[in-house]
């Protein structure tokens, strides 16, 4: 039974109109503000966004956590249906896969940071509908990333040993396995219940996978004690690093197969997406690794690195292209990186590893372009479609992992801006 307010809900009917209702009426509330919208223009015909101010800033915290709240409010009452996404809907629906998952992820941040109950309550209603449960394919990194949110829930809500157990089943399953295989992505599939996965993806030889499963691995070690979760994610995590790191263009292929691909320009391909993954992936592994440990400085050094070089590709509008390379040759925004770059510099400034004199102008920037993307009622738009490449992506496309990456870099921006009015700085 969950309570919500002061009535309790005995169906999961009665919950999703509750929250429907509730969500409705905050973002009522919230539509009488004023927000900016990406304006547009021809050229070539293609839109090219408009939208940032020559001397970017932070709002205060409170309206940012207003924005993401809104931007919550609105994806939560349409969680179950999907209806705004015709690409691969099915796919986005699936419980306790990485779409979902992602979502959750950002959800849980803005949890933390919330005075409204309704997003932890809906976090523990959700890990007891799917009975803690992985994704489908337990060994497969993207099925993963679900954990996170249970061994946080596990940490700040109920620490009842049933929330973590399939978990520690899983990854002590992985464990045991010893996989071995080539980090090449090739043709050979595995098929698991009905569902496929290349062979390579028995480890981590997708740069995406670097967001969706080591923060998992190295929670569970915070939240048992037990190291060997945090070593396994430390040997993964540097055979990626290895394979699927270009040392002189400071970024990351998708995987093996974009290693000789060039893109509409004539650009090596590094997409954002892709490589947005790595660059958050790598700030929230660091969340849950003691900064006296020697094996993190791998990480800081790439992560500092990438940061370099992604402040060089940020076009004029704030945004990244999807194909990094093309830069502004690529003229439409897209959020979904944009944001998991956000989220990273953000997370930088807040933890020491990038200075306020380098890279505050570029998180601002980063953090206009993505408002100016939210529609009046807080659907976040301009999120490119699931893939693996660069893509097409309009001024409607929305999906709930871009969601999840913005309540993500919000949740970061909040904290950044807190701080600095607490000091009285700002």
């Amino acid at each position: 039974m969950i309570t919500f307010g002061l009535k309790k809900f005995t169906s999961k009917y009665q919950f999703y109109s509750k929250l429907t209702c509730f969500s409705a009426a905050l973002l009522l509330s919230a539509c009488g503000a004023e927000n900016a919208s990406i304006s547009q223009k021809t050229q070539g015909g293609a839109a090219v966004a408009e939208n940032v101010q020559a001397q970017p800033a932070f709002p205060s915290s409170e309206q940012v956590l207003s924005d993401i709240e809104k931007v919550a409010n609105w994806q939560l009452p349409r969680l179950d249906s999907l209806a705004y996404i015709q690409f691969k809907r099915d796919e986005s629906l699936e419980a306790k896969r990485w779409v979902q998952a992602v979502f959750y992820t950002g959800l849980k941040n803005l949890a933390e940071r919330s005075a409204n109950p309704t997003y932890k309550r809906w976090i523990g209603y959700k890990g007891n509908e799917w009975d803690w449960q992985l994704g489908p394919i337990p060994y497969y990194g993207d099925d993963q990333l679900i954990a996170d949110t249970y061994i946080w829930y596990y940490n700040h809500q109920q620490q009842d040993p049933k929330i973590l157990a399939a978990t520690q089943k899983a990854f002590d399953d992985v464990i045991a396995a010893n996989y071995t295989v080539d980090l090449e992505l090739t043709r050979e599939l595995i098929v698991d219940d009905g569902h496929k996965i290349h062979a390579c993806q028995t480890r981590w030889c997708w740069a995406d996978a670097l967001f969706m499963a080591p923060p998992s691995w190295f929670a569970l070690t915070k939240a048992t004690g037990d190291p060997k979760y945090a070593d396994y994610a430390h040997k993964e995590m540097q055979a990626t690093i290895d394979y699927l790191y270009d040392e002189n263009y400071k970024l990351f292929y998708r995987d093996s197969r974009f290693k000789d691909k060039k893109g509409d320009f004539g650009e090596q391909i590094f997409w954002a997406r892709g490589t947005g993954w790595v660059f958050a992936g790598l700030a929230r592994a660091m969340e849950y690794i003691d900064k006296n440990d020697p094996r993190r400085a791998v990480y800081e050094k790439v992560f500092v690195d990438m940061a370099r070089k992604l402040k060089s590709l940020q076009k004029h509008d704030g945004s990244w292209a999807m194909s990094l390379l093309a830069h502004e040759k690529s003229p439409l925004p897209e959020t979904s990186g944009t944001a998991l770059f956000t989220f990273g510099f953000a997370w930088g400034l807040n933890n020491g590893l990038l200075a306020e004199s380098e890279y505050l102008e570029t998180t601002a920037k980063g953090w206009q372009l993505l408002n100016s993307a939210v529609h009046p009622d807080g659907k976040l738009g301009w999120v490119q479609a699931i893939g693996a490449a660069p893509g097409q992506v309009s001024k409607d496309d929305s999906q709930i992992y871009g969601v999840g990456a913005y309540l993500l870099a919000g949740s970061e921006i909040y904290d950044f801006m807190l701080a600095k009015e607490q000091k009285g700085r700002m």
